[in-house]
């Protein structure tokens, strides 16, 4: 986007604000701007900038179980200085037991491809070269590059792309630590290079991995790395029929047959922007959103689950599954209120607001009570709740029907329209343990890599509205009293344990007036959760270091 049309858009953007939601909103838009743009460059070299002693210090690392990693980078008329600077990527890399397999489809006034690829296949043997008669296009010359592979361990690099010196050793350490057979990265876009990284946003940090969060976009992206026995019962590594979005649809394949898939959440794979590249311009390869609606579809498909994939807006490559509600189960709502008068007045303005009727309406006394409800499913909300969208039960509902799925709240804001929940973590370093995903935000944002956008998995949802089947409730709790003041948080963790899954829905919306004050044990809490506290997959350092989410 050229720097005029950027500054018409901001200009357009501002009034818009102003006038919809006042000047009070748009000082606030000001202050989260600054907020998320305060970063230093010294701070964002040191997100992805090693010293000459780290990477020292793992060329000396010696390995029990030194595998090979095999590069797979299918080549078409790639520029030559995109070319070198690829290949020098590899050549750099502290970890030394890798072969980069390159298939070559280009045509006759690309000569030099050849010629460069030679060149080192003669200097370096790991370096395996291969020309093709016929280009196949993405899918059919990656899966040439896999024929080529000797290595245990897949990899893939876009022939324009470039990976961080400490990859393949931060690889091979996911491997021999933690056993895993899919690896993925976070990574970082670049335009010329790598040191004109000025703006915090050009990286993606990602969370550990979301079976829902995958469905709804491909967050995973480069970089990956995965055994390469996931694919023994596989017809191909990528599938033309995907074509755009093959990569979306490999992904979601293997992630369903890993056992130990492991987010290195460090930036160590660079994507380039350019003119040609897809992440410059979507509108120029419509054919990547159908692809990855198909690939999608058909994992519901592979895994007998029914719904309906579409793109969601505001992005075209985020995408929405409708799971079918094939009747309306009867939810109880137990409602955290003074009185009997404030309970018959949330009564009220629910059933006013809300498409979804099947609804009977208690006075929450304890917690105790859930076990009693005559639902089938229960709510636990506050009075305080200002309903936004009529079809929001009904959203949550078609997550807290599914099977593989404990508890579900929707996106809440404060009374400000900043954002109150969208999705809770576990951090050491936060008030009571507990990080806020998106706090800094507000309804006019979309969110760090629009994680207000999209179903995603979270650790724990919010007592200020969360909704749950109540026989999963059964299972998961009466083995023991829930820790005091942390009561929605314990449930949600005990269902993690039992490989269930914590949903937040953006497309439910709500407003909380007024927040209550818990009083929470959180010696016990850190008593009982201490390794969770420091090692939940789904808090991201980065987010909170550099005031992204």
């Amino acid at each position: 986007m050229s720097k005029l049309k950027k500054i018409v858009k901001s200009i357009y953007s501002c009034l818009y604000i102003l006038f919809k939601y006042g000047p009070v909103s748009l000082k606030r838009k000001f202050d989260n701007y600054k907020y998320h743009n305060s970063i230093s460059q010294q701070t964002i070299d040191a997100a992805h900038i090693f010293s000459e002693d780290v990477l020292e210090k793992q060329r000396k690392t010696q390995f029990k179980n030194p595998i090979q990693i095999s590069i797979l980078t299918p080549l078409f008329n790639t520029p030559e200085d995109f070319l070198l600077d690829m290949m020098n990527s590899l050549k750099d890399q502290t970890y030394s037991n890798w072969q980069l397999c390159l298939a070559d489809a280009s045509d006759d006034n690309h000569s030099y491809v050849e010629e460069i690829c030679k060149k080192y296949c003669d200097e370096d043997s790991r370096f395996v070269y291969k020309k093709l008669d016929l280009n196949k296009g993405i899918s059919g010359n990656t899966n040439d590059c896999f024929k080529l592979a000797t290595g245990d361990y897949i990899g893939l690099l876009d022939h324009d792309d470039i990976l961080h010196a400490s990859l393949l050793y931060e690889v091979a350490k996911a491997i021999n630590d933690e056993n895993a057979d899919f690896i993925y990265t976070d990574e970082v876009k670049f335009e010329g290079n790598i040191h004109n990284v000025t703006d915090v946003k050009a990286f993606n940090f990602k969370p550990g991995f979301g079976v829902d969060d995958l469905r709804s976009h491909n967050f995973i992206c480069h970089f990956t790395c995965y055994k390469k026995s996931l694919l023994e019962s596989e017809p191909s590594l990528y599938r033309d029929e995907f074509n755009g979005s093959q990569d979306h649809d490999m992904v979601l394949r293997l992630t369903e047959k890993a056992k130990h898939i492991v987010h290195i959440s460090k930036p160590l794979y660079y994507w380039r922007l350019h003119q040609q590249s897809v992440s410059m311009d979507l509108n120029s390869k419509p054919y990547v959103v159908d692809a990855a609606i198909r690939a999608v579809s058909a994992q519901l498909d592979r895994m007998n689950e029914k719904g309906t994939v579409h793109s969601s807006l505001p992005f075209l490559t985020i995408y929405k599954v409708d799971y079918p509600l094939e009747n309306e189960p009867r939810i109880t709502m137990l409602v955290n209120c003074d009185s009997e008068k404030a309970l018959d007045s949330f009564k009220s303005k629910v059933v006013s607001k809300s498409s979804y009727k099947n609804l009977e309406f208690v006075k929450m006394d304890s917690w105790n009570q859930i076990e009693n409800v005559n639902g089938e499913y229960v709510m636990v909300v506050s009075d305080q709740l200002e309903i936004l969208n009529e079809h929001w039960i009904e959203e949550m509902m078609m997550q807290a029907t599914r099977k593989s799925v404990f508890a579900v709240s929707p996106k809440i804001y404060n009374k400000d329209f900043t954002v109150k929940f969208a999705g809770v973590c576990l951090d050491k370093d936060a008030e009571n343990y507990l990080y806020s995903l998106c706090a800094h935000d507000s309804n006019m944002d979309i969110g760090y890599e629009g994680m207000l956008c999209h179903v995603r998995n979270v650790t724990a949802t919010t007592r200020e509205c969360m909704l749950f089947e109540k026989q999963k409730w059964m299972e998961l709790v009466q083995t023991r009293n829930l820790i005091s003041g942390y009561e929605e948080v314990d449930m949600c963790l005990r269902a993690l344990a039992l490989n269930k899954r914590n949903v937040f829905v953006p497309y439910s919306e709500c407003r909380l007036l007024k927040s209550s004050v818990i009083k929470r044990d959180s010696i016990e809490f850190k008593s009982q959760y201490y390794n969770e506290i420091e090692n939940d997959i789904r808090l991201n350092a980065n987010w909170k270091n550099l005031n992204l989410a």
